[in-house]
Formats: C-alpha cells, structure tokens, sequence
C-alpha cells in the first residue's frame, strides 16, 4: 500500500516517475507548480491545504507533478511529473508562513529533491497528531485584504475539502467534535418528524411507510444542501419492526463505526461515505454529513440513507462539465449500488429485532440541465470506453426499488435489479446492462468486474485510522 513514508522514499530515491498513477486521497495532494507567495490570499490558501491536512491526521503535498480525473476512481490521479526550477521553493518562507497562519503551532518540513539540471520536486510533509483541531488564524475579504478577526477552518475529506459550517465549528468547539443543526428551516420539519409514533403505539410488524420516507428523504435534502441541486439517494427502509439498540451507546459501538466509516473495499472507490462525526438527532437517529456534498442518516427504527452529489462531483463523475448535459457514469452507478447492497447487510445485521425484508432504493433528481436532459450510455466506460448506445433520461427524477429477503440476500443480485429498472427506466433492454454476469441462474452485478475483488462476508469493526 502506498503511504507517506513510500512516497518520501522515492522522492529521496528520485524515482519520480514511480509516482504517476498514485491517487490523492485523505493522506496526499498533488501540485503542479510550487505555491506563489505574492498576496494574502494566495498565502491562506496554502494555509488552508496544510490545515486541512493536519486536521485529516496529516499527510504530504508533493509540488511538481499533475493530476487527472481517473474514471475507475473518486478523486484525481498523479499523471505526470512537472519538475521546475528548485529555487522557486524556499523551505524556511514555507515553515514561517505556517507558523504565522496557523494555530495552534503546527510543524511542517518542506524538502526539496533535484533532478537533472537545476530542476526538481518538493515534498511538504504535515504533521497532524498531537493538537488538533487547527484553525487558519486569518481570513481574507473579497478584495484580498487580510481580516485579522476571522479565522477558517478546514479539513481534508477523502481527496476534498468541503466547506466546514460556522455551526459545526461551534460545536466541535463546545462538544468535541459533534454536529450541529445547521439550518433552522430544518426545525419545523424535524419537530414533526419527532412526533411521529407518540400519539399511540406503533402497529406489530407495520415497516417504514412511504409518506414517513418521503418526509425523512426531504429532510436530509434541505439539510445537507442539495434539496434544489442535482442529487442521487440510496435508501433502505425495514418493512416491520426493526431496531438498533446500541446506536446512541457510544462512538465506539460497531453499529457507529459502520456508519461514521463504511467499509470501502476498493482504495478511492465510488462508495458510500461522509463525514466521520456524526450527531444524535432527537434521540431517533445518527447523522454524518459533508454540507452541500453527502449525508448519511440511520434511523434506530430502521431507515439508513445516503444522499450525495448528482453531477460531475459523483454520479456524472468524470462525464462533462455545468455547460452540458449531466452523463451519468454507469460505472459509478454500478458501483456504488453494489456498495449499498452489501453495506446495507452488515448494517441490518446489527439490527434486534431484524427485519425479513428490507425495501433498497435508488433515486434521482434534478438531473436536467438547460442543455438537456441526463444520459446513460449501455458500454462499459472504464479506462478505455467503447462504443455503445445512448439514451436520455424521461424526466429529471426517478425512484426505483426492490424488496429483499434478508435470510436470502445476494447483494450481486439486488444490485443488478437495481440497475435493471434504471436501465429500463432510460429505455434499455435488460440485456444492455452493464458489468453483469448472465451465466449463473440469477444474473449478477459482478464485483470482480467493479472492485476487482469478491465481496467480504464478514467485516472487521472500522476503526478511525
């Protein structure tokens, strides 16, 4: 596995090449040209990597080498090395500027590694083990203009940095991490939420109904800020009774960790993830967020949700840009569905009760653009996309689902039923679906073909490493 460590090795070894075809991630960001120095603004920015980094358990930012969008995989990959003149990084004006921006005091080593005639890389390696959280200790205006009385603060998730709210700076302040209600157009909403089931006993074997998910659905639209923005929804809904009754115990509770780290089976895989706090909502359920990017709920009587980006930042991943019809990447859908699938039984096995039968769906919505609607293509697209038919989508939303049989569960399976409606849904045949294997007596979507690997049947408890 590549780590820091390995990446330091090879720069000191000038393997610099050996570096193409790494992926960012949590623990590395990759620039083409060293940072500039010549404005307030332009020296936050730097500030503002190095804290997110730090923030993320630390990391390294290699200077000199480019990046591009890998298809098969979330976040940008290494491309090719750009080495630059060496003098064009001063590693005492690196480590100054982190001291004089960032509090508490943060060590950071800035290293540079020469090539062939006078040109080379750099390597700026962050600690982040000791004094979290790290704050940017000024902000600047519009104009540039340094406000002393501000400060930021950031923090790298998997290979972004989200915008952090004011109120979830308050409360890690307060509480140690925890989140907090960010939006009060949420609290006429979420008191009604609270009152459902209080006004009598809730019927034996009577699952989730459907105007119960549709009104937990909106909710976590309005609050992870993607109620008007292109969206795509993974839900599974217990059909009885159901329950998880360590979920408010503690964080280090399996059913917790299932849900404030997913298993992700593939390193930068298009799986299902946020934010790695999450919050006790009314005492009936646990949210993680990333506001304006991706949620994940679990309810303790039975409804899990993820809702995450519909465009180019998920869903359309890799597939065009704003001045063109969203393409949904049929990869990223594959996979991310078959990633539900198999997440959603190790999280019901948690449950006691456990339900027999749980409802998967998948939506879409706002996925039309003034220049079109959203299309899906029947060829595989991996590194090397082949021909194949494209259709449009009917309208900018759908919701598709598929009721499965908890003692007889094959993710494989569910998933390919999934992306058997969706592919209907566009006017494809089942037969032009995707990374499928017809051969066995239930077609399956393959995870060999997606992953690279089988699906585990059992998973460790996530730690937080």
């Amino acid at each position: 596995m590549v780590s820091a460590k390995v990446v330091l090795e090879e720069l000191a070894a000038k393997n610099f090449e050996s570096l193409v075809g790494v992926s960012e991630g949590v623990w590395l960001e990759a620039k083409q040209s060293p940072y500039v120095f010549e404005t307030p603004k332009q020296k936050l920015e730097f500030a503002k990597d190095v804290s997110a980094l730090a923030n993320a358990n630390g990391g390294i930012i290699v200077i000199g080498f480019d990046t591009m969008r890998d298809p098969l995989a979330a976040g940008e990959q290494i491309s090719k090395v750009c080495p630059f003149p060496v003098s064009m990084v001063d590693p005492e004006q690196y480590r100054s500027l982190v001291l004089e921006y960032v509090y508490p005091p943060l060590e950071c080593v800035a290293q540079i590694f020469e090539g062939t005639g006078g040109k080379g890389v750099a390597a700026v390696v962050v600690d982040g083990a000791t004094s979290r959280p790290y704050i940017v200790s000024k902000m600047t205006e519009e104009t540039g203009q340094i406000i002393g009385a501000h400060f930021g603060f950031f923090e790298r998730k998997q290979y972004r940095f989200p915008a952090v709210s004011v109120a979830r700076i308050q409360q890690q302040l307060s509480a140690g991490q925890q989140w907090a209600s960010i939006d009060q157009r949420l609290s006429a909403i979420e008191t009604n939420v609270g009152q459902w089931g209080k006004s009598g006993p809730t019927p034996k074997n009577v699952g989730i109904t459907a105007e119960e998910r549709k009104q937990r659905l909106k909710v976590g639209r309005i609050t992870v800020g993607r109620d008007e923005s292109p969206l795509v929804y993974l839900m599974a809904s217990a059909e009885s009774v159901c329950d998880f009754p360590t979920l408010f115990k503690s964080r280090l509770e399996r059913i917790v960790r299932l849900i404030e780290n997913p298993p992700q089976p593939r390193p930068q895989g298009f799986e299902i993830w946020a934010d790695r706090t999450s919050e006790i909502i009314e005492g009936r359920m646990r949210r993680n967020m990333i506001a304006g990017t991706r949620l994940i709920e679990l309810w303790k009587d039975g409804l899990f949700l993820f809702i995450g980006p519909g465009d180019e930042d998920f869903l359309g991943w890799r597939m065009g840009g704003e001045d063109r019809p969203i393409h949904i990447s049929n990869f990223v859908l594959a996979e991310s569905i078959l990633m539900f699938c198999w997440l959603m039984k190790i999280v019901f096995a948690e449950a006691e009760p456990k339900p027999p039968a749980l409802r998967l769906m998948v939506g879409f919505d706002n996925l039309g653009r003034p220049s079109g609607p959203a299309t899906l293509s029947s060829a595989p697209e991996g590194r090397m996309p082949v021909a194949g038919n494209t259709r449009t989508a009917p309208r900018s939303n759908v919701e598709v689902f598929q009721l499965a049989d908890l003692e007889q569960y094959d993710p494989q399976h569910l998933g390919f039923l999934l992306m058997e409606d969706i592919y209907h849904w566009f006017g494809f045949d089942s037969a032009n679906v995707p990374y499928v294997d017809p051969s066995g007596p239930k077609p399956l979507l393959k995870a060999l073909a997606i992953i690279g690997s089988p699906l585990l049947e059992a998973v460790a408890t996530p730690d937080y490493s």
